[in-house]
């Protein structure tokens, strides 16, 4: 089974850089931001330089409501995270 990265604020900059150093070690990522157009960007990117996907999550981490509805949508999931990074910000 694969592992699981979550990485806040993965669109750009380090967060971008460790977005795509985790799928080359393998991981399944997901990436949230608070802008949808860099998402959207960084997931063709990488699906074009590295042959591989990303999922994406639009997320103003500065709503908190927004933030405990992710939360609660994860555990619902039952997803488990095997690394997670902030970047955001």
């Amino acid at each position: 089974m694969k592992k699981k990265a979550i990485i806040f604020g993965g669109s750009s900059g380090i967060g971008f850089f460790f977005t795509k150093e985790l799928i080359n070690r393998g991981y399944n990522v997901t990436v949230i931001s608070s802008d949808i157009v860099k998402l959207k960007k960084a997931k063709k990117i990488i699906k074009q330089e590295m042959s591989s996907n990303i999922d994406i999550y639009e997320l103003d981490l500065l709503n908190q409501k927004k933030f405990k509805n992710f939360w609660i949508r994860i555990k619902k999931d039952k997803k488990k995270y095997n690394f997670v990074l902030y970047s955001a910000g």
